[in-house]
């Protein structure tokens, strides 16, 4: 279920939820790996522990490859996603009135690859409070405010960790 209800769920493409829905009746978990493939046991760290999941834009090889040399010059197209308290929260645009913000199993955006994590450190925050953060960002971030350049996942991932105090 979403903190965020279901008159302010989002919706569209980047809002589906099978990819959740499929980790969660799995119970299958995409491990964690930093920037340089080594794995990490995040069940080790606390729910507080702030993480950044980070994902090649879309699910084609090529955009992959793309990244992978892009990388060397320090650039490429990539989506984001923070996690906290086991929950991983990210926005994108929606064609529908309401919030582009979206919560998905960790490492398991939908439409995007998984390519790494990174440990920001560790709110202060309660799981309430953060949940209390999360709604009121939400309305703060309509989905159809997503500018691919000024207002994107990135940007939205950015203020969350800030306020979050990482």
């Amino acid at each position: 279920s979403s903190l965020l209800g279901p008159r302010s769920r989002p919706t569209g493409r980047l809002a589906d939820s099978r990819c959740m829905r499929s980790a969660f009746e799995s119970q299958k978990k995409v491990p964690a790996k930093d920037p340089h493939g080594t794995p990490i046991d995040t069940s080790r760290y606390p729910g507080a522990c702030v993480w950044v999941n980070v994902y090649d834009l879309g699910e084609s090889a090529a955009m992959q490859r793309t990244n992978a040399l892009s990388k060397m010059f320090g650039g490429g197209v990539y989506h984001a996603g923070v996690e906290v308290f086991g929950q991983e929260w990210s926005f994108g645009y929606t064609d529908e009135p309401g919030t582009g913000v979206q919560s998905c199993a960790p490492r398991c955006a939908y439409g995007h690859t998984y390519r790494a994590t990174v440990k920001m450190g560790f709110t202060k925050l309660s799981q309430a409070q953060s949940s209390r953060l999360i709604r009121t960002l939400s309305v703060a971030w309509s989905g159809r405010d997503y500018h691919l350049l000024e207002k994107n996942c990135l940007h939205f991932a950015s203020e969350l960790c800030v306020k979050l105090g990482v």
